[in-house]
């Protein structure tokens, strides 16, 4: 798309490069994802480097502000700038991914119980001191079922909301 199109694109060209850009981040990470996962079933191996927490974070908010428009989504970086940790950038950013994914169904389950329209809100916020991170994702839809222990539990089937 970048080679085709990219010189055709006038209007709004920074978010077409900035959407080419992460379409093809996120198809070398899933290729990679299914190699690992195809040759031998299990998590791939990480790769620890020096990351900046905050891209990682910018990144996979900005895929879900794209995919979900009607939600509107803040992040907050005390730092002010990079943060720097030592980490595998795939799989914490899978996490980060999978934490927005949630708050997005989260909300997808409080309009559709409600039956009326409300606007999504997803507030992100970084903060960082001299001995530990800390990446906080609040939503307001329908909040943890009441056997809020088993979420952590990856063996456990999934509990049937009852989120009131």
């Amino acid at each position: 798309m970048q080679r085709r199109f990219g010189k055709s694109v006038t209007d709004d060209s920074e978010i077409f490069n900035q959407l080419t850009g992460t379409i093809i981040r996120q198809v070398g990470d899933l290729r990679n994802i299914v190699d690992e996962f195809s040759s031998f079933a299990r998590m791939p191996k990480p790769v620890f480097r020096e990351e900046d927490m905050a891209d990682i974070v910018g990144h996979a908010i900005f895929l879900f502000e794209v995919a979900h428009g009607d939600i509107r989504f803040s992040l907050e970086n005390s730092a002010k700038g990079p943060i720097h940790l030592n980490c595998d950038r795939r799989q914490i950013g899978q996490a980060v991914t999978n934490m927005l994914k949630n708050a997005v169904e989260a909300i997808g389950e409080r309009i559709e119980k409600s039956g009326a329209e409300h606007a999504g809100v997803i507030a992100v916020s970084l903060t960082q001191n001299a001995s530990e991170l800390v990446l906080r994702i609040a939503d307001n839809g329908t909040g943890l079922p009441e056997q809020r222990e088993r979420i952590l539990n990856p063996m456990s089937p999934p509990a049937k909301p009852d989120r009131g």
